[in-house]
């Protein structure tokens, strides 16, 4: 199979959950799929689309396709206006079961025993009760790669999503270890909201590259959010 020309991937905008503070975050009667856009992630998305349009044109992208998660999808519309969005549940964000509605003290006081667990699996093996392992999203991920090789050769591929999945896509596409996931993830080394790194494949039906690991368009247009709340996986 061949690869895209390609691929960019778009993390979502802020939502309204990433600038609170993790109480006030699990109190919100929404499921994580369903999280808006905060009014500052509708300015990024509008800046990220004016952004990419300037640089690459209107017609530089053959295909978007995003995570079906409500704030993944309002940034691809309003990043891309008038373009058809095509919907992968592959897409989506590593789910956190029952720490979705519980602060990390919380979780841990309920359930002492996964405390346990945590420490002895680490970051990427541990999956909280009713949510994901690491190994569950990367197959996810290995499955839309082949995806990418199958439907969308040589094409120039937008991918709208979320920073844990992207993660786990850089562990397929540069072989990154487990060791340097869990230290990035540890430190919140994760694309910012509304920022975009860029694959072009060095010839026809190549391996896309890296060219660009973190592009934010709107850095110096909007001030970023203090502490804003990232998910570290436990």
């Amino acid at each position: 199979m061949s690869w895209p020309r390609s691929i960019m991937f778009i993390r979502h905008a802020e939502s309204l959950t990433n600038a609170m503070p993790e109480e006030e975050a699990t109190r919100l009667p929404l499921g994580s799929h369903r999280y808006p856009l905060s009014e500052k992630g509708v300015h990024q998305s509008r800046i990220l689309g004016k952004h990419l349009a300037e640089r690459f044109g209107d017609t530089a992208f053959d295909t978007i396709v995003s995570s079906y998660y409500e704030r993944a999808t309002h940034t691809a519309q309003l990043a891309f206006p008038g373009c058809d969005v095509r919907i992968d549940e592959r897409l989506a964000e590593r789910r956190r079961g029952l720490r979705h509605s519980m602060t990390e003290a919380e979780y841990f006081a309920v359930y002492p025993g996964e405390d346990e667990r945590w420490k002895r699996e680490g970051p990427f093996h541990y999956g909280p009760l009713g949510g994901e392992s690491g190994p569950d999203v990367m197959l996810r991920v290995r499955s839309f790669i082949q995806t990418l090789r199958s439907d969308f050769r040589h094409q120039s591929v937008v991918i709208v999503g979320h920073s844990h999945w992207y993660l786990f896509f850089q562990m397929a596409m540069h072989r990154i270890t487990i060791a340097e996931y869990e230290r990035r993830i540890t430190a919140f080394e994760l694309l910012k909201n509304a920022a975009y790194a860029r694959y072009q494949a060095p010839s026809p039906g190549q391996m896309p590259t890296i060219l660009e690991e973190e592009v934010v368009p709107w850095h110096g247009l909007l001030e970023e959010t203090p502490n804003a709340r990232q998910e570290a996986g436990r």
